[in-house]
């Protein structure tokens, strides 16, 4: 797993560009956005993206997994 500080840089910048992709998806389909809602979505993603790419690739190569 991640270190916290990364985590957290994660969370951030998920939560600012998931609220810049929902405003334009709003602006191009002409209706409203929820921006808390959008952008707690893009942080789960996020989240789940980094972790599970992080394993499997700790499990690709064993000799950093023993580190």
């Amino acid at each position: 797993m991640r270190t916290i500080g990364k985590e957290i840089m994660i969370i951030i910048w998920s939560f600012i560009l998931g609220d810049v992709l929902g405003y334009i998806a709003s602006q191009l389909e002409s209706c409203t956005v929820n921006y808390v809602t959008t952008g707690i979505v893009a942080v789960v993603v996020a989240l789940l993206a980094t972790n599970c790419i992080s394993l499997i690739s700790k499990q690709a190569n064993p000799e950093k997994a023993a580190k």
